[in-house]
């Protein structure tokens, strides 16, 4: 099961970041009407994926690591489910404050802030399980 589930992961974390370097670019922008739209816009696909993302990893990966026979796994499916669940609850309350109406507009330095935050968090729960988990199951 992990044979199929691992490279699966590894390709939308792949195709995650790739809206997340888009992301940053935007953020880097003077502010403007047009790029406020395009957030929200990539803040929606971001949403989107993540959403699929995190759904699939709590109900196929981790539950896969659980169950596998090698102790290593099971306690690693552990220690990351502890340490970073939430985060799905966490993107989609970002995203759903950010998009509406004009709270880019009113308060860009909060968000800036809470955009670097959050995709920090991310950046860094896709770097460990690329790291601690992906190798363990030869992605």
């Amino acid at each position: 099961m992990l044979s199929i589930i691992a490279p699966l992961m590894k390709a939308q974390h792949d195709e995650i970041l790739k809206v997340f370097s888009e992301y940053d670019a935007l953020l880097s922008q003077k502010e403007s009407e047009q790029r406020t739209e395009k957030m929200k816009q990539i803040l929606h696909e971001l949403a989107r994926r993540l959403t699929i993302h995190l759904a699939q990893e709590d109900c196929l990966l981790y539950p896969a690591l659980t169950q596998s026979e090698n102790i290593a796994h099971q306690e690693l499916a552990e220690q990351f489910t502890s340490e970073m669940g939430g985060m799905a609850d966490r993107f989609d309350a970002f995203a759903n404050h950010w998009r509406l109406g004009n709270t880019i507009q009113e308060n860009e330095q909060a968000f800036q802030a809470e955009s670097k935050e959050i995709l920090a968090a991310l950046r860094s729960r896709i770097q460990r399980e690329e790291r601690e988990i992906f190798p363990l199951i030869k992605v």
